[in-house]
């Protein structure tokens, strides 16, 4: 069964409209999640909106999310393969707004300060967490058949990312960018980077976000397989120089203006991940 853990954009999507409610109860809290009506191959959650105490309409903010009780819902409803979905502020001038970014591996900078982990007693949790090479190969070479069948090739984007960045025509009509490989790093939220931060994090990461790497690292414990496919949203603060500071308002426009294409590429991954 394949799960896919999704931010707010995704709760209003289309795609899993008529999705069955379903409360499941966990020893770390009680979480809602959404259920294929029509094939039992398919599980979403919210992860903003996946807290069943407080109901499905309020959100959680990133660093209040309960990320041991969703997971935990996800493998006990019989989830044995997770997409991540999310939208992350670029660290690389090369990955623009409106990228596609399947991440290789992750950075997390949030749990330095707090610790998303099974392991709280006496078990050892030496855990080595990695993203599952085989499902991002699947996805990765299922895109660049899309790719390829929209007849759109973009030889000097190809050239000049090392042949880590393609194009595609979506249904959006407008081009979807991707870039095949980057690392993700996990920041405390709710609020952005300052540029003195993004500075730092250029050194090792390419994308930005708030809620990967714990997901990932649950996962990983849970010995479930796992993804990320990362859709940029805006600029890290500070990326260009002399550009203006990330805009809240402009932000949220660029994730609306991003959605349908996002809902192409999840059908895509969904489709080829689920049987």
């Amino acid at each position: 069964m394949l799960g896919v853990i999704g931010g707010t954009s995704l709760f209003h999507s289309q795609r899993f409209a008529g999705f069955d409610r379903r409360h499941v109860h966990t020893p770390y809290g009680e979480v809602v999640c959404y259920c294929d009506s029509t094939e039992p191959s398919l599980v979403f959650l919210q992860r903003h909106h996946a807290d069943a105490h407080r109901g499905v309409d309020a959100y959680t903010p990133p660093h209040r999310i309960n990320h041991r009780a969703n997971l935990y819902a996800l493998k006990q409803v019989g989830v044995d393969r997770c997409v991540g979905v999310y939208s992350v502020g670029s660290l690389n001038p090369a990955i623009r707004v409106g990228t596609c970014v399947l991440t290789h591996d992750f950075c997390s900078l949030a749990q330095l300060c707090r610790a998303e982990t099974f392991y709280d007693e006496d078990m050892r949790g030496h855990a080595v967490i990695r993203f599952d090479q085989m499902l991002r190969d699947r996805v990765l070479t299922s895109l660049k058949d899309l790719s390829a069948a929209s007849q759109i090739g973009d030889s000097k984007t190809a050239e000049t990312s090392s042949k880590q960045s393609f194009v595609m025509a979506s249904t959006a009509s407008a081009a979807m960018s991707f870039h095949d490989g980057g690392v993700y790093v996990q920041t405390a939220g709710p609020r952005f980077e300052t540029p003195a931060e993004v500075r730092m994090l250029r050194t090792f990461g390419d994308v930005v976000g708030m809620t990967g790497a714990s997901e990932a690292v649950c996962c990983g414990e849970l010995g479930i397989p796992y993804m990320q496919v990362c859709f940029v949203d805006n600029l890290a603060n500070g990326l260009i120089s002399g550009a203006e500071q990330t805009e809240i308002a402009e932000f949220h426009d660029n994730v609306k203006a991003n959605l349908k294409r996002v809902e192409v590429i999840i059908d895509r991954v969904i489709e080829t991940l689920r049987h």
